[in-house]
């Protein structure tokens, strides 16, 4: 299916995408008027602004061959922005590596139910704003292979939770920016202070798991490493530190 091949078409409500299709190009059916679209599984590749402004989707249905799997491994930059009314998309059955730029951005129905991000285990890779203006609640990313984290989740006013990757290499320094619903992060095993010393919101709880050789926490709250010479996070925003005092070490 070629590129704007059905482009702006509002009279147009429903769709059957043929099986024996393999790719389907970029804008193809932006700013259509389809509620519900089902993507066989002999589709592997799937284009830029694929459904972008398609705001009465609700469901999207990857099917699956034989084996149970789908070719789809990427869900390309802005393949549904502005999907307004989505709120069902199976992403958990697919073996994806890659989440791109703004791909569900201003999906604001598109929830925890719709996403479980504990099962997305070969996923790798989610770039900016890719849930910016979602209704998310809680993201746990500790089964991914994510290693960055981006502007993905930043600007969603209903994250409650959110769980580190095991392993993380680096934090963007707007990666939390207006979350007013945040309460929580969850940080991993492997999670050092380095990555704290960027862009962590002052008002959140941070959860640091026992086995964490990096990290410790005292009854204030405040995080240090392991010998206590370090301060990497007080929290203040949140702890109450009446009766702290910054220890000698």
């Amino acid at each position: 299916i070629g590129q704007y091949a059905f482009a702006a078409c509002p009279a147009l409500t429903s769709i059957t995408i043929p099986t024996g299709v393999t790719k389907i190009g970029n804008y193809a059916f932006q700013n259509m008027t389809i509620e519900s679209i089902t993507i066989p599984a002999s589709v592997s590749n799937l284009g830029t602004q694929l459904f972008y402004g398609c705001k009465k989707l609700k469901t999207v249905q990857c099917e699956l061959d034989e084996n149970g799997k789908s070719p789809i491994t990427v869900i390309p930059k802005q393949a549904f922005y502005l999907c307004e009314s989505l709120e069902s998309i199976n992403l958990h059955e697919l073996e994806l590596k890659k989440i791109d730029q703004n791909a569900f951005n201003g999906c604001k129905k598109l929830g925890d139910a719709a996403i479980d991000f504990t099962k997305l285990t070969t996923l790798t890779d989610i770039e900016a704003q890719a849930f910016t203006k979602t209704g998310l609640e809680n993201v746990d990313l500790s089964k991914t292979g994510v290693t960055k984290i981006t502007t993905a989740f930043s600007n969603i006013p209903t994250l409650k939770s959110f769980a580190f990757p095991q392993v993380v290499v680096s934090v963007g320094a707007t990666a939390f920016n207006n979350l007013p619903a945040l309460e929580k992060i969850i940080l991993s095993v492997n999670s050092n202070g380095s990555l704290l010393a960027t862009g962590f919101p002052t008002s959140v709880e941070l959860i640091i798991p026992e086995d964490n050789p990096y990290l410790v926490k005292d009854k204030f709250g405040v995080v240090y490493d392991p010998g206590f010479q370090i301060v990497y996070y007080a929290g203040a925003g949140r702890n109450d530190l009446s009766g702290y005092t910054i220890p000698d070490t």
